[in-house]
């Protein structure tokens, strides 16, 4: 089973790279090859951790379920930031900052 996850893997490389060469928009390559190693190590780690036979697997899958959880937060915040700044209620605006004082 390793030696057929090495060639998936050699080829996933060679076709991202592949991919780069030829696409301009190379970081938009990139977000996605993490998202596919995301859920590949998701699915890999949730068949290790459901047979018991890794300790601490459930541990790698919960925190890559976290860390997919928080890029969709992140993700979707940063849409909405851009839709008030294009809005004129983003950072730009004219409106006054409150400041704090003790």
């Amino acid at each position: 089973m390793a030696r057929r996850l090495l060639q998936l893997m050699i080829g996933a490389a060679v076709a991202f790279f592949a991919i780069n060469q030829i696409v301009t928009e190379t970081f938009r390559v990139f977000l996605i090859s993490e998202e596919v190693a995301m859920l590949v190590t998701l699915i890999i780690y949730a068949r290790i951790a459901s047979r018991h036979s890794v300790p601490g697997a459930a541990l790698i899958v919960a925190g890559t379920l976290i860390t997919l959880i928080a890029a969709a937060f992140q993700n979707n915040h940063a849409i909405e930031l851009s839709r008030l700044q294009l809005a004129g209620k983003g950072i730009g605006s004219s409106r006054p900052r409150r400041t704090y004082t003790e």
